[in-house]
């Protein structure tokens, strides 16, 4: 898979058509005489139902993203190269590079990420996006050319391009994930849409899986790239949102205040007081506006630690978020999210011949989101990843999208040992807002399995309905162990204090096995369950359809 992803015609000329109609408004010609305008293509293929001027603006602006970066094509140095002018022209022309298309990706992620609420169509318009543009950047990457030094040398050579591979792991995993989820979205989109199944399933074959390998297939499990499961129609009607809320909107007429909260898992007891205490004593001085003290953030902990709202409130099903707490005495409040996480940097090592086994070490990608806060850093070095760690403080106002008012991120690279407290101390007086974003970002999924929730208006927010049963996820599909995709009518009624009762499970598309032990063990988990008190203080009775299997 040398060749890197190609703009078809098509697109160019779709693209040009719209820039023309956004720049001179409307046409003074008559309607019959106006060409009527064609989706957009990628690869020879439409990636929405409709032309861009009547696309949702999530579609549009990740349209103009996927754009960016499947234009913005990497430049190669003139072969042969030395490996002295690899290493330039990765720091000149490499890392820039991948810096940008890093930030693009984010973008993009950020863009699309309403539509993987959405319809069929939305949510494969999203993956298929998501997977051109990673599998492009790691092409680009995977076709650098290999220093003279290594080339001459078959061994090094073999060794030198795994690296290569090795490198764009986490792109490929990205790539691959959405890949099998347009596979399954393709299956319930408009027909015109429905040539992408193919389309993603042959892409996802082009990835470098030595670097990603997914799980194996089993007697249980569809091949990686297999046909997705048949819906019933009940399981393709509208999909229930998934919105996680953290406080109450907040009320602009009272002062703003910062609350110094961690997210991570590195530092606790003493240490995480004392990393946290400082933050705050350095936002103090940096902000124009108080901090709370860590009494007051502490006594919001301990409350959430027993699942209350207040002193005075009853012990509920789950623990109310952290800052709906903090905010229930603080309602225009400001989360300082401070993150002790590290990164794995992808290495290329190429032996040189130098007497002694000597090496040279070329790193190539800027930064890998390793998705633990935890752990001890990976000591592999030949095609391995070191360690970079990060003091991160994200600023986050609660109970709203809006973010006006709120800093920008502060960062500072972590320059000791990073099991020791001192160097993350240390790092706090360098913090500041880095010129750009690092890192690549992506949701996982699977084309193996299905587990849609359906509803024709959503529950209260705040009972967490969509997040909750996807929490149970596991533990429902264990319910259901034969093949084929089966739906149910889902019903309970939630107390003021969260606790599930009146189960229903009620079967429209019945699964393959015994129906009845199955809604019984559904009904079960659903039983057991914990839920957050309801908003009104009354009970709450909720009822979704859900759509499981493989």
């Amino acid at each position: 898979m040398g060749d890197t992803v190609a703009l078809t015609q098509p697109c160019l000329k779709v693209l040009l058509v719209t820039m023309l109609a956004a720049g001179c408004g409307f046409s003074t010609r008559s309607v019959r005489e106006t060409p009527p305008a064609d989706p957009p293509l990628l690869f020879g293929l439409p990636v929405s139902d409709v032309p861009l001027d009547q696309a949702s603006p999530a579609v549009a602006e990740g349209w103009a993203l996927t754009l960016q970066i499947l234009q913005d094509r990497l430049s190669y140095p003139a072969e042969p190269v030395t490996l002295s002018e690899y290493r330039q022209w990765m720091d000149s022309v490499l890392r820039p590079w991948l810096l940008d298309q890093s930030i693009r990706l984010g973008d993009l992620l950020v863009a699309v990420d309403p539509l993987r609420a959405g319809w069929p169509k939305d949510r494969l318009f999203a993956a298929v996006v998501h997977g051109a543009s990673h599998q492009a950047v790691a092409d680009q990457i995977r076709s650098a050319p290999v220093p003279s030094e290594i080339s001459e040398d078959p061994e090094r050579n073999v060794l030198f391009r795994d690296s290569l591979d090795d490198s764009v792991t986490h792109l490929a995993h990205e790539a691959w994930s959405a890949y099998q989820q347009c596979i399954v979205e393709a299956a319930s989109s408009p027909p015109m849409l429905r040539g992408w199944g193919e389309q993603c399933a042959l892409r996802a074959r082009d990835l470098p899986l030595q670097a990603f390998s997914p799980p194996a297939p089993s007697s249980a499990r569809r091949t990686m790239v297999g046909l997705p499961p048949v819906l019933p129609p009940e399981c393709q009607g509208r999909p229930l949102r998934s919105q996680e809320l953290d406080a109450p909107p907040p009320d602009e007429r009272v002062e703003m205040v910062a609350a110094v909260v961690y997210f991570g898992d590195r530092f606790a007891g003493q240490d995480r007081e004392r990393l946290l205490e400082e933050v705050g004593r350095h936002l103090a001085g940096i902000l124009d506006l108080p901090v709370l003290s860590r009494q007051v953030v502490q006594r919001a902990e301990r409350l959430h630690a027993e699942r209350r709202l207040t002193d005075q409130s009853p012990v509920c099903g789950q623990a109310p978020p952290l800052a709906s707490i903090l905010a229930h005495d603080d309602p225009n409040l400001l989360l300082a999210e401070v993150s002790t996480r590290c990164s794995r940097v992808a290495d290329v090592t190429a032996l040189t011949g130098v007497p002694g086994g000597a090496e040279e070490e070329v790193t190539i990608l800027v930064a890998e989101e390793n998705g633990s806060d935890g752990g001890q850093p990976d000591e592999r070095t030949a095609g391995g990843r070191q360690r970079h760690c990060t003091l991160t403080i994200r600023f986050d106002r609660a109970g709203t999208h809006d973010q006006t008012g709120a800093p920008p991120l502060q960062e500072a690279a972590v320059r000791g040992d990073p099991s020791d407290l001192a160097s993350w101390l240390e790092a706090i007086d360098r913090l500041h807002e880095p010129s750009a974003r690092e890192g690549v970002y992506g949701m996982l999924v699977s084309a193996s399995t299905v587990f849609l929730l359906v509803a024709d208006t959503d529950p209260d927010p705040w009972l967490r309905v969509s997040p909750t049963l996807r929490e149970l996820e596991e533990q429902i599909r264990a319910c259901q162990p034969l093949p084929g995709v089966a739906s149910y009518r889902l019903a309970w009624t939630i107390s003021p204090t969260g606790v599930p009762g009146e189960v229903e499970v009620e079967p429209i598309t019945p699964p393959a096995g015994d129906v009845a032990e199955i809604c019984r063990c559904m009904a079960d988990i659903l039983s057991r369950s914990a839920w957050p008190c309801t908003p009104s203080g009354q009970p709450e009775r909720v009822e979704v359809q859900l759509c499981v299997g493989r």
